[in-house]
């Protein structure tokens, strides 16, 4: 049980690099997509 539940909660260093990684992605994606539109 003490296992699983080790498995099954993510280490906080690790969640916070995939919170970092994932809104590096979002702010990226909504900065391509407002040049594309200034582009048009």
């Amino acid at each position: 049980m003490h296992t699983f539940s080790l498995l099954m909660i993510p280490q906080p260093q690790t969640l916070i690099n995939n919170y970092l990684q994932y809104d590096f992605y979002k702010t990226t994606l909504k900065s391509q997509i407002i040049l594309r539109q200034f582009v048009r």
